[in-house]
C-alpha cells in the first residue's frame, strides 16, 4: 500500500473511531518534537503513520504536515464519534461526492498555510457535522 493510501486510511479512522475527547486541553502548547518524542498522541492512528514517515524520511515538511492534523483533530475533539461516524458514512456510500471524505480533507488541510488554518478547517467541519451548513 503506498504511502497516500495508508495517511488517508489511518486518517479515516482517526477521525471515526478515536476518542478525540480525550485529548488534553493543553496539546496544542506541545510542540510537534515534543509529541513525537513523549508520544502523546500514541492513541491515533494517524499520528503513528506520519511519525513513522517522519522517523524514515526526517521530512521537515511531514513534521509541520502532523502539526496541521493535531490542529485539525484537536478541534474535533467535542465532537460525539457516533456524529462523526454517521456523517462520514453518509458521504462516502453517496456516489455524487467522487473523493472520500478523509483524502478531502487531507488534500484541504495540505494546502493550509499553518496549524491555525487547518483549525479553521476543522471548525468548518465540526459545523457540517453537527448539520450546521450543509456539504455544499
Amino acid at each position: 500500500m503506498n504511502t497516500n493510501m495508508t495517511i488517508t486510511k489511518s486518517f479515516n479512522t482517526t477521525i471515526i473511531d478515536s476518542d478525540l475527547s480525550s485529548l488534553p486541553d493543553e496539546l496544542l502548547e506541545y510542540s510537534i518534537d515534543a509529541i513525537l518524542e513523549e508520544g502523546v498522541l500514541e492513541a491515533l492512528p494517524i499520528v503513528r503513520t506520519i511519525k513513522g514517515a517522519i522517523k524514515t524520511a526526517g521530512n521537515i515538511q511531514d513534521k509541520l504536515f502532523l502539526n496541521k492534523i493535531v490542529s485539525f483533530l484537536f478541534h474535533l475533539k467535542d465532537v460525539d464519534s457516533n456524529q462523526r461516524k454517521k456523517m462520514i458514512s453518509n458521504i462516502d456510500s453517496n456516489q455524487k461526492f467522487k473523493v472520500q471524505v478523509g483524502e478531502k480533507l487531507l488534500y484541504i488541510i495540505d494546502k493550509c498555510d499553518d496549524h491555525s488554518k487547518s483549525a479553521i478547517v476543522s471548525l468548518i467541519f465540526k459545523a457540517y457535522i453537527e448539520e450546521k451548513i450543509k456539504y455544499s
